[in-house]
């Protein structure tokens, strides 16, 4: 998002006086530490990092103070009334930095003007350990200015972002805290425990209207994210061949984006499967993830919370692991597999053939499907619900060694 070149950044801060803050962290008290979120909605990158502070809010830590600050970029519309009540709820203090910084709530200003009394905001919080969750420009000048004694750029997909200042990296999504080689830099991958309740409101209704815009009988495979991660086409002859081969089967694609590219790809793989995929928008997940009876992960670039949150619900997910990923199921996964798939080899599915071969009987096979489902589920407890933050803490140790 309008990225600002590292020419003009250095500019502003020499223009400016800019002095990099190096201070050396106080360790005999709490270390302060900020997370700079763009904006406070209700999506997908909210829900890591809501679950992330409300677990950090039930367990003392006497080593770290926590500070949410909310960019509130207003371009688009700015955050949701509701989802900055419910983070403020938490308890920990919060500031809207555009209601707090800027004279006007509005969609116009200089976003150099706001960078610069922004910083001068957290320095004068004295924030130790400042995390970027974005790459907006207010980012970059925070980083390359050197605003904090540490600085950690935690992504949710864009991996290539690099510029001076960032120290440590972070991802989330791995099951065990591990260190991986992301375009040439190293990310510390951790396991967020997700926040995860139960639907208060009985779904029923709704789940059958839904159902009912769907061809009646339908097998419903489908995934819930941005559509730019369907657009391969190589994802897209793996969904079709299963379109093929089983003539009741459907593609619900839920979520926002472009779909042009997509059709036309559909288009030129099979244009008579066309009037099978179905482009519905932004849905209630809670509802689809009860009516979607396969979801084929994407690749290469996988589903995050939405995949998480099917698994949470039952659903049956079949996922392609990286080319060089050799985890394997366990011996007693496999053998169950095989009283109903005896072919299954319990190979890593690291190949498209193998992700290909699964989904497919996964989508034809009933009992398969719904051990699986229920396999899913419990996997996805253990590793998203019963997780708290130790990995999170573990990383914020290390970056302060």
């Amino acid at each position: 998002h309008y990225p600002l070149r590292r020419q003009r950044q250095m500019c502003i801060r020499d223009r400016n006086k800019i002095q990099q803050n190096n201070k050396k962290l106080d360790k005999s008290k709490p270390i302060k530490v900020a997370f700079l979120q763009e904006r406070m909605i209700n999506y997908s990158i909210f829900k890591v990092f809501y679950s992330l502070l409300k677990n950090l809010n039930e367990e003392e830590n006497k080593n770290y103070e926590f500070i949410i600050l909310n960019l509130n970029f207003t371009e688009l519309g700015g955050s949701s009334p509701e989802v900055e009540k419910l983070t403020k709820e938490l308890g920990f203090e919060y500031i809207n930095c555009h209601e707090v910084l800027m004279e006007e709530n509005t969609p116009f200003y200089s976003v150099v003007a706001k960078s610069l009394v922004l910083r001068d905001l957290i320095l004068d919080k004295e924030i130790d350990i400042l995390i970027g969750m974005h790459s907006r420009p207010e980012y970059n000048f925070l980083f390359t200015t050197r605003t904090c004694p540490i600085q950690i750029y935690w992504s949710h997909g864009n991996y290539s972002y690099n510029l001076e200042g960032i120290d440590f990296r972070l991802k989330h999504g791995s099951s065990l805290y591990q260190k991986e080689n992301l375009c040439g830099e190293v990310y510390s991958s951790i396991n967020i425990g997700l926040e995860y309740e139960k639907e208060k409101e009985d779904l029923n209704k709704s789940i059958r209207e839904v159902e009912d815009f769907y061809p009646k009988d339908s097998l419903k495979l489908g995934t819930i994210g941005r559509l730019i991660k369907i657009d391969n086409i190589e994802y897209l002859r793996v969904i079709i061949e299963i379109l093929n081969k089983y003539s009741n089967a459907i593609y619900i694609a839920c979520g926002e984006g472009d779909k042009v590219s997509i059709i036309n790809k559909i288009k030129n793989i099979n244009e008579k499967v066309l009037d099978r995929f179905f482009f519905p928008g932004h849905i209630n997940a809670s509802v689809y993830n009860r009516i979607i009876d396969v979801f084929p992960d994407t690749f290469p670039f996988n589903q995050g919370v939405s995949k998480v949150e099917a698994g949470l619900s039952g659903c049956p997910i079949v996922v392609k692991l990286k080319d060089d990923d050799t985890r394997t199921l366990p011996n007693s996964t496999v053998e169950k597999i095989r009283s109903f798939y005896p072919k299954f080899d319990g190979e890593p599915m690291n190949s498209i053939k193998k992700y290909q071969n699964f989904l497919a009987e996964v989508v034809g096979n009933p009992k398969l499907r719904r051990f699986w489902g229920d396999w899913n589920q419990r996997n996805y407890k253990k590793h998203y619900i019963d997780k708290r933050n130790d990995d999170f803490i573990k990383f914020l140790n290390e970056s302060i060694k």
